[in-house]
């Protein structure tokens, strides 16, 4: 079996996974009757739950991309934007990237991200403009947003961005750069329609501001091919909108 074929079976784990989990959790949200359903609200109660599953979460979003390119190697590092395409040319690297591409794709990055942050921030004000005139249920349900401290963004931002990288590397060893992100933007799509908590508030504010995200890192992703700087526009653009939020 070649790396190409392990490659796909990766990712369709992985989508097999994310698929029963969130449907399991969206099932047993209730408690249900029955011994299992006993058991999960055993586990429910469980003081150590909470650690568990950021632990599996941990594990999901970083661990599978690192065992198929370090122990498996099914998937090299410049396709995950890890590494430059010079960065075994003897010049000065940062993370894999000669500082010449990283200052090539500085100013791509800026540009596309300051783009993509001023679509965002007036999806959402349009989106509070609209949510005003609904009923009080409606509005008080898009207004009660727990607020995110800096480390769970920063987590949520790295974590999103290996997977939507993981998963952008496989259409793009098929499909080349400029079809292969698209094709892996619809992937990540294709996952998060799985999750049926998805499909029930992907109209609302966080999830119209997620999709419009994952779409403005795929651009960003396509003119600079460099995974860190990515990562870092997206840090950049979520912690601007905690804050104006």
């Amino acid at each position: 079996m070649d790396y190409k074929t392990k490659l796909v079976l990766w990712i369709a784990s992985s989508i097999i996974l994310y698929a029963s989990g969130v449907n399991i959790a969206w099932y047993y949200r209730q408690p249900r009757s029955g011994r299992l359903g006993r058991l999960v609200e055993r586990a429910k109660s469980w003081p150590y739950i909470p650690w568990f599953l950021k632990a599996l979460e941990f594990l999901y979003y970083i661990g599978i991309p690192y065992t198929a390119l370090v122990i498996y190697g099914v998937v090299p590092s410049n396709l995950l934007g890890l590494t430059g395409p010079d960065y075994l040319s003897g010049l000065w690297t940062l993370c894999g990237w000669t500082l010449i591409s990283w200052f090539g794709g500085l100013g791509k990055g800026l540009a596309f991200g300051g783009g993509a942050f001023i679509s965002l921030f007036l999806i959402r004000k349009w989106y509070a403009r609209v949510s005003a005139t609904l009923p009080f249920q409606a509005e008080e349900k898009a207004h009660s947003i727990r607020p995110l401290g800096w480390w769970v963004i920063f987590r949520d931002v790295v974590y999103s961005e290996i997977h939507w990288a993981f998963y952008r590397s496989c259409p793009i060893l098929f499909l080349g750069d400029y079809w292969g992100v698209f094709v892996g933007f619809l992937i990540v799509i294709l996952e998060w329609w799985i999750d049926p908590a998805w499909r029930a508030s992907f109209l609302e504010a966080e999830g119209v501001t997620r999709l419009g995200i994952a779409f403005s890192m795929a651009i960003v992703y396509l003119f600079t091919q460099n995974l860190w700087l990515v990562i870092l526009v997206h840090l950049t653009i979520a912690e601007v909108i905690r804050r104006i939020r």
